[in-house]
């Protein structure tokens, strides 16, 4: 989740890590006029696929990930992303770092 607190969009005074992926996908988003469930990472890669829509993925990390949080996020996501052409980034040196070295 991009947000450090879910309050802005959802209304819930909460960080995600407080919450499970079960709670989170059950929370509804509003902004602009518009609004839709929170979806998990893996709906969203779904949908992107689906409709042929290259991403833009931000890694943003907190001190509350696990430390094995991006080889977790590899294993499970590298094949699709590198076979749709999306792009990964994050303002975190150990996350670039990280993928370099999962590349190599």
């Amino acid at each position: 989740m991009h947000d450090e607190n879910l309050k802005a969009l959802t209304g819930v005074n909460k960080a995600p890590y407080q919450l499970t992926l079960k709670q989170l996908t059950h929370l509804t988003a509003r902004e602009n006029g518009h609004h839709a469930r929170v979806p998990s990472f893996d709906a969203y890669l779904a949908a992107a696929e689906k409709h042929h829509q290259r991403l833009l993925v931000e890694i943003k990390t907190t001190p509350h990930d696990s430390k094995d949080m991006l080889t977790r996020f590899i294993n499970r996501y590298e094949d699709r992303l590198l076979a749709d052409h999306d792009r990964i980034h994050s303002l975190d040196y150990h996350v670039i770092s990280g993928l370099k070295k999962a590349r190599t």
